[in-house]
């Protein structure tokens, strides 16, 4: 049996992007809820702002094999693209 892989990321937005950005882009990774593989998928503003704004997101992937085909695709490379243009990220990823 091949166990589950959990993918986290904590986004910190740099202090020039606008609340629409910034909402574009959290409505760009919610769309990955669907993608093959996933079985949890959140996407989340944190409410403590005192280091800025942060968005946290987290990924439970049926295997290591999806979780890299999902950032192998090209929907990831693209939402990585522009999120290096607007933030700055710390990732976390573990087999549960």
């Amino acid at each position: 049996m091949t166990a589950n892989f959990r993918h986290v990321v904590i986004f910190r937005f740099y202090p020039v992007v606008d609340d629409d950005t910034r909402a574009e882009v959290v409505q760009r990774l919610r769309s990955f809820s669907s993608y093959p593989g996933v079985l949890e998928w959140g996407v989340e503003g944190s409410l403590d702002t005192r280091k800025g704004q942060v968005l946290f997101q987290t990924g439970l992937f049926d295997s290591r094999e999806s979780f890299e085909a999902y950032t192998a695709s090209p929907e990831h490379t693209e939402v990585a693209h522009v999120m290096s243009s607007v933030a700055d990220w710390y990732v976390a990823d573990y087999f549960e």
